[in-house]
């Protein structure tokens, strides 16, 4: 799992995982089932909140074989139907913790990509399965909220909160730390 602070990564927003997750899946279906697929498609999303993530994922892929790719038609002669549907994307954070007394609190990250896939020729079934993909890696509480996208809320989460252990002990530290620095600065000029 990669952590913060490794050399060279910079933690990428929710969003943009979540559509490298749904582009490796079409990746994946396209290099299963492409040699099957005619050259007039017909490709039918959902109307969920995140398909759009799939539409713009799919449409470059499939149409990159020179074929044609229609967005609302009927089933016809020498056309592919492809079906996406119960499409789930979503982040999830758990696992907050600090490591140490002074630092920052890291929070694990996991974001997940789903869909179904019907792929239906002229008379036969070609394909279908549902297919998913996660991602997991660590990110500084503080860098959530950068990471999410306030106007879909697929790409938010809630944090859960730091053990009442973490949140009351740099407190009492500092406070103790100050305590004895001026009873040994008192003790020392006297």
């Amino acid at each position: 799992m990669p952590t913060v602070g490794s050399p060279g990564t910079v933690p990428r927003d929710n969003l943009s995982l979540m559509r490298s997750l749904v582009r490796e899946m079409g990746v994946d279906l396209v290099g299963r089932f492409g040699e099957y697929l005619s050259d007039t498609l017909i490709l039918d999303v959902d109307s969920s909140a995140p398909a759009w993530i799939v539409r713009s994922e799919l449409f470059p892929l499939l149409s990159s074989g020179g074929r044609r790719i229609l967005t609302s038609a009927q089933p016809g002669p020498g056309r592919t139907h492809w079906s996406v549907h119960g499409i789930r994307v979503g982040v999830t954070y758990s696992n907050i913790r600090k490591p140490g007394i002074f630092s920052e609190a890291l929070v694990d990250r996991e974001i997940r990509a789903e869909f179904t896939t019907e792929i239906t020729g002229q008379s036969a079934i070609i394909g279908s399965l549902t297919t998913s993909r996660a991602s997991r890696d660590t990110l500084r509480e503080n860098d959530v909220g950068s990471m999410e996208n306030g106007e879909m809320e697929f790409t938010k989460s809630t944090v859960p909160d730091l053990d009442s252990w973490d949140r009351f002990i740099e407190p009492f530290v500092i406070i103790g730390a100050a305590g004895t620095a001026i009873f040994l600065f008192f003790q020392v000029r006297s």
